[in-house]
């Protein structure tokens, strides 16, 4: 592969990062559509991208918390996943 899952998981990272760490502070809906999405690896990138961050288990605790992962059976389920995530969002509070 050419890493799309990694630019993936790494953007994840910076987007749930807080801001004042240097990232985005916001939610994040990982459509993992080929079952690759890793919450281990998740936080290994952020470990490499803020090394001084993510220090107890509450820090990553709050990170994994703000990625929310669904995984589409079929294009159909895609669209409806698509349709309903605000809901979803507001539902799991990212």
């Amino acid at each position: 592969g050419v890493g799309k899952t990694q630019v993936c998981m790494m953007l994840a990272a910076m987007m749930g990062m807080p801001v004042a760490v240097g990232g985005g502070g916001g939610g994040v809906l990982y459509m993992d559509t080929e079952t690759k999405f890793s919450s281990a690896r998740l936080v290994e990138i952020a470990v490499a991208r803020f090394p001084h961050s993510l220090r107890t288990d509450a820090d990553v605790e709050e990170l994994t918390s703000r990625v929310v992962v669904v995984t589409p059976t079929s294009s159909a389920h895609m669209l409806q996943l698509l349709q309903t995530m605000e809901t979803v969002l507001i539902e799991r509070g990212v």
